[in-house]
């Protein structure tokens, strides 16, 4: 057939295939049947100059609905209708949009582009593939089932509900979360080992994961609840749950993302720490009585019991911190000797084991303003692989002064390996530049005679040969193992009334949170300040207090 007979056999397929159907498109824009038919008229005129004039298209069905929708635009111009919007026919869009035509040719102009994209946002990963393969792509229902491998039958219900979830976001009207505009923060206390990326630390401390996991631990939500709440499109909140669920900081449950950890409201912690207030007083009055005698006990019995590198006034900040550690260990132990719950997930640590190889467990605090002790930490040497031998080797870290900036957060392993040489008086294996490293730091100080530790030394055999009587001691210490058990049983009935269900049979992670929040390191040391039974000068030379070393 010649150009002339195919362009009359194609007039004669839009008249008798497509002017009625083009009349009812016009009919359904415009609302108005004497301005439907103008506009009908107009866009059959365009085709038949068109086909005329030898443009003859390779899609016929989408070509002819490209003009009518091109001559549709131009009469929304003409007319000044500046606040219309169309809400896309998904239907027609089916017919419009041919092998060679993309859905984006069609809209590329209009406002529903910018709808149908922030909506594709809101549609779960294998729906989403689906439609913008179909409709960005423009690829068949066919290819698309065997390019994901999915039955033709399952790509063509997806399409339908996926379309339909489509038409009722693009004409709502979406409301973003408060978290979107103002996001919340937290703070974290955790113990154990990170893994070889720095987990979970390094995926905590990003705004977005902070407040994913604030949301999903009182709110379980699915994927599209927390792009809502949180203002973010799909692909890149999927990315985030998927991150979070292989930390382990998350799980799933069913569609709901649920926090795996416990955190603490600031209200709980208000109840907490005004109780700290409270029994802080005549708990240190206590403590303080404690170490006095454990030290005359020690002193009698093994007068040797440590290097005498430190004065007694800087082994006293060492020697309280130890004290309470050793009775909430005591007292953990204690109340948790009975619990039933499956200790297979628990490293040799006590911690939950991780991927890895790893164990740690962590607590989350919301952002809690109100008074509340410094925090005391406990760090130790850096671990090696293949250490030469054990470092045994901590630092208490106090929040208090800027006193945690002295010292590092880990000692390097070959530092703590020197200073420990020091110690044992084996000055041939020393490493001169490591011991100029550990003067900078302060851990030494060099004298006349050369080198000295500065920090607290325990011989260890001499404490476990202690043989004088301890019955004022134990009297003091079990008066005090009470008073920290009301405490910490206080700080159990508060955590555990406000946790969601999904952590409300988590026993373990329970008694963490109860471990971690207590506090009483901070809350004591700060009393031992203000009643002078310890004393800081921030202009005194450097006293590396909290350092301490066992051999």
């Amino acid at each position: 057939m010649g150009e002339g007979g195919e362009i009359v056999t194609l007039i004669e397929e839009y008249c008798s295939l497509y002017m009625e159907k083009v009349f009812y498109f016009c009919l359904r824009k415009t609302g108005r049947a004497d301005e439907a038919e103008t506009l009908a008229s107009d866009i059959g005129y365009d085709i038949i100059r068109a086909l005329n004039n030898g443009n003859i298209p390779v899609n016929f069905s989408a070509w002819v609905w490209k003009i009518a929708r091109n001559r549709f635009a131009k009469w929304v111009s003409e007319k000044c209708v500046v606040r219309y919007r169309e809400a896309i026919d998904f239907d027609e869009l089916d017919e419009i949009v041919g092998d060679n035509e993309c859905i984006e040719d069609e809209l590329i102009k209009s406002e529903q582009l910018k709808l149908l994209r922030r909506e594709l946002g809101f549609i779960r990963d294998d729906y989403r593939k689906i439609l913008v393969a179909h409709y960005i792509e423009c690829k068949s229902v066919a290819v698309i089932a065997d390019e994901l491998a999915v039955p033709l039958g399952t790509v063509k219900t997806r399409l339908q509900n996926s379309r339909k979830k489509l038409r009722e976001g693009m004409n709502m009207a979406r409301e973003f979360g408060l978290r979107s505009y103002n996001p919340d923060n937290v703070a974290f206390s955790m113990c154990g080992m990170t893994d070889h990326w720095g987990k979970p630390w390094s995926v905590i401390t990003r705004l977005i994961s902070k407040n994913i996991l604030l949301e999903t631990y009182r709110n379980p939500s699915d994927t599209e609840q927390l792009s809502m709440e949180l203002g973010i499109s799909l692909p890149y909140m999927e990315d985030e749950l998927s991150n979070l669920v292989s930390s382990t900081l998350l799980k799933k449950n069913g569609n709901l993302y649920e926090t795996d950890f416990i955190i603490v409201s600031k209200e709980a912690q208000a109840k907490i720490f005004e109780r700290l207030a409270e029994i802080t007083p005549e708990l240190t009055k206590f403590f303080t009585e404690l170490i006095e005698l454990q030290t005359q006990i020690v002193d009698k019995s093994q007068p040797s019991w440590h290097k005498g590198f430190q004065p007694y006034e800087d082994m006293k900040w060492t020697l309280l911190m130890m004290c309470i550690d050793e009775i909430n260990i005591n007292l953990s132990h204690e109340l948790k000797k009975n619990l039933d719950y499956d200790k297979s997930e628990l490293g040799d640590w006590g911690y939950t084991k991780r991927p890895g190889d790893v164990q740690w467990d962590l607590l989350g605090l919301e952002v809690y303003d109100g008074i509340k002790p410094n925090f005391v930490g406990l760090h130790g040497a850096q671990q090696n692989s293949n250490p030469v031998e054990k470092v045994d080797f901590g630092q208490f870290k106090f929040n208090y002064n800027n006193i945690s900036s002295q010292t590092p957060d880990l000692l390097d392993y070959s530092l703590a390996l020197t200073l420990k040489r020091l110690v044992e008086g084996k000055n041939q294996d020393i490493n001169a530049e490591n011991l100029k490293k550990l003067e900078e730091i302060g851990y030494v100080k060099k004298t006349d005679n050369g080198y000295i530790p500065n920090i607290l030394v325990f011989d260890k055999e001499m404490l476990s040969n202690n043989t004088y009587d301890t019955t004022l001691y134990d009297e003091l210490y079990n008066k005090i193992s009470e008073m920290v058990k009301e405490y910490y049983l206080f700080c159990y009935n508060v955590i555990s009334s406000e946790l969601p269900t999904h952590m409300a049979k988590n026993t373990h992670q329970l008694h963490f949170a109860c471990d971690s929040i207590l506090q009483i390191r901070g809350a004591v040391l700060e009393e031992a300040l203000r009643i002078g039974y310890i004393s800081y000068n921030p202009d005194e030379p450097k006293r590396m207090l909290g350092s301490h070393m066992y051999i």
